[in-house]
């Protein structure tokens, strides 16, 4: 096992009864620091009106993958969107440090390969209920988005210096990678 082989079945699953076509990517809009986590996230959502924390996983600034709001209820992090997506957050403010020098990071990479599992999960999944009647369509595939490329959202999230083609590519880029990490 290498130090980046964090995604397991208890951690990244997809919900059983809602069919996910989009991975949603934000950041929390705060620093990197360390102890900035799920349990922190979960009450500033509490303290803005919501019952939990409104993501599905957390990606702490050490590389660490929380699970937030279990994947079988509605998430609360893209309005309009929340019933086909799963988000994902990325603890830092990407609207004032550049992500690029990250890329290369424990909390970068582990993100990307937990990004990933969830895309091709989802696809598996939506791809097995499509092929009980034998035929499959571009509805199977499963996008990966930043929150501000979501219809109707007026944000910078994940953040005005990222790059979301660039993102894309190096989640790909670590993903076909993993074994060699």
């Amino acid at each position: 096992m290498n130090k980046f082989d964090i995604i397991t079945d208890d951690q990244a699953t997809i919900p059983v009864t809602l069919k996910v076509d989009t991975v949603v990517v934000h950041h929390s809009a705060t620093e990197r620091g360390d102890g900035i986590g799920v349990d922190t996230i979960e009450q500033w959502n509490i303290d803005r009106a919501f019952n939990e924390i409104c993501y599905h996983y957390v990606v702490c600034s050490d590389g660490d993958i929380q699970v937030g709001r279990d994947v079988n209820k509605q998430g609360a992090h893209v309005k309009h969107h929340n019933s086909h997506s799963i988000g994902v957050c990325f603890i830092g403010n990407f609207s004032e440090t550049d992500p690029i020098p990250l890329a290369g990071s424990k909390q970068f990479i582990n993100g990307a390969l937990l990004v990933k599992h969830l895309q091709e999960l989802a696809f598996s999944k939506n791809h097995k209920m499509r092929n009980r009647i034998e035929m499959s369509f571009a509805g199977d595939l499963v996008k990966i988005l930043g929150h501000r490329e979501m219809k109707g959202a007026a944000t910078e999230c994940p953040g005005k210096l990222v790059n979301l083609d660039m993102m894309r590519g190096l989640f790909d880029f670590w993903w076909e990678h993993r074994e060699d990490l």
